[in-house]
């Protein structure tokens, strides 16, 4: 691929295939390789006189220079897309996530390993709630928009609302990450059980066991169940 601007930026050049080529021979043939297929807009090739791109530590990186904790980073980033879409947004995050770790110096010593992956999916695409455990198709909910936990909780918490309670108990025991989507009808029911708990306790974070944390899916679903019925 090679350097180039993109409006003026400098992207990060992806390498056709990661690892044992072989291994992975079927699936890229099955899917079409991601590194291949998805272009950047507005690619044009970097005009030599640019002093920028002959700045160290600046500007666009080989994928031959990157440290292996990285590469498996990259694989686990587009592993988890689900759509071309998701793989367009999942480059384009990438390639400023590494050019920003280049230029600060940091993409050795970096720990890749336990960088989260962000939350590429539209909308539009259906997800499953961490409350009731059933699939919902955020877009197509009664609110105005579809949100993630990280729009309706700002982070880090600083005053425990009843949401932000039930937002902690989710992510604590239900495997909730913060850019997942919101399944606002649990949300509603969550947040009830955590004033209640909360005025209970007198506490503005209430403990809850893993036991208790099962009864308040059991009842989540319970609400739903009943409100489909009525409809």
């Amino acid at each position: 691929h090679g350097h180039g601007d993109v409006e003026g930026q400098s992207f990060v050049s992806f390498p056709a295939t990661f690892g044992n080529r072989s291994a992975k021979k079927a699936r890229i043939e099955q899917r079409g390789n991601v590194f291949e297929t998805t272009s950047f807009t507005k690619v044009t090739p970097a005009p030599q006189t640019s002093k920028k791109s002959k700045r160290k530590g600046q500007g666009a990186v080989s994928s031959k220079s990157w440290p292996p904790t990285l590469r498996t980073f990259v694989e686990r980033v587009f592993e988890k897309c689900q759509s071309s879409e998701e793989r367009t947004k999942a480059q384009h995050w990438l390639k400023e996530t590494i050019a920003e770790a280049n230029e600060d110096g940091v993409l050795w010593s970096k720990d890749w390993s336990v960088m989260a992956v962000p939350n590429f999916t539209d909308a539009s695409t259906p997800a499953k709630c961490h409350i009731c455990l059933r699939e919902f198709t955020p877009a197509a909910q009664d609110v105005a928009a579809a949100k993630r936990w990280n729009e309706v909780v700002a982070l880090p918490i600083v005053q425990f609302t009843p949401q932000a309670v039930a937002a902690t108990w989710t992510a604590q025991f239900g495997g909730m990450k913060w850019d997942d989507w919101v399944h606002f009808p649990c949300l509603e029911t969550m947040s009830t059980k955590a004033q209640e708990f909360q005025k209970a306790s007198k506490k503005m974070y209430p403990d809850i066991s893993k036991h208790k944390w099962k009864e308040l899916q059991q009842w989540a679903r319970h609400v739903i169940d009943e409100k489909e019925m009525q409809q």
